[in-house]
Formats: C-alpha cells, sequence, structure tokens
C-alpha cells in the first residue's frame, strides 16, 4: 500500500500539472506572440505544452505508483531548474498580473511535494525492492 506521503505527492503533482495547464490557457496570446516571433506556431506550442504534460505525467506514474528512486531525481532536478527560471523572471511574472502568479505558486507546491518525496513513510516506499 502507497504511503500518505506519496498519496499527497501525486496530488500536488497533478495540482502543479492542472495550474500549468491554466496559465497556458490564459497566456495562450502572449505565448502565441512571442512564439510566431521565432516562426513558430501555435502547433508548435501544442506539441511543446502535450510533451512536457506527458513528462510530468510518466515522472509522476514512476515515482508514485512504481517507487522509481531514478525518477524521483529526474523530478527534484526538473524541479530545481524550473525553480531558478521562475525565480530569474521573477519581476516579470509579477508584472503579468494575477496569472503571472500561477508559477510561483505552482513552486511552492513543487518543493512541498520534494519533501514529501523525503518523509520517512517516502524512504520506505523507494526502498521496498532493494531489501
Amino acid at each position: 500500500m502507497r504511503p500518505q506521503s506519496i498519496i499527497l505527492f501525486e496530488r500536488l503533482v497533478l495540482a502543479t500539472i492542472a495550474l500549468g495547464v491554466l496559465a497556458s490557457a490564459i497566456n495562450w496570446q502572449r505565448t502565441l506572440a512571442m512564439i510566431q516571433q521565432f516562426g513558430f506556431g501555435a502547433t508548435f506550442i501544442v506539441v511543446v505544452q502535450a510533451c512536457s504534460v506527458a513528462l510530468m505525467l510518466l515522472l509522476l506514474y514512476f515515482v508514485s505508483r512504481r517507487g522509481s528512486e531514478v525518477a524521483k531525481w529526474i523530478y527534484v532536478v526538473l524541479v530545481v531548474i524550473g525553480g531558478v527560471n521562475t525565480l530569474a523572471t521573477f519581476n516579470t511574472l509579477l508584472a503579468m498580473g494575477g496569472s503571472g502568479m500561477i508559477a510561483p505558486i505552482q513552486l511552492v507546491l513543487q518543493l512541498i511535494a520534494i519533501w514529501l518525496l523525503f518523509r520517512p513513510d517516502s524512504a520506505a516506499w523507494f526502498s521496498r525492492d532493494a531489501g
């Protein structure tokens, strides 16, 4: 049976994915205008977003359903990279208003999710096959 920390981790990651989809929808026109400057269109945005969501769901599956230590660390690294980006663009996010605050909220939820991965009941979840 999955520990409570892993169940909560799964819920938080699903919430961050949903927030990401919401942010993409809210900022669609702004993102489209920016990406068109580089010769790309709406299809490019949809493909990138779909791949991002698929990657997160795949990592979520391997962490929360399979207890993969490798997937856990990949998730941690991706959150750290995303967190650095969020902090580096924080002033821009503030200028965007309400929709710009979605990324910092996602980051906080992701950091809580990471913390849950290192709780004692989670450690037992990841090491259950090692022994």
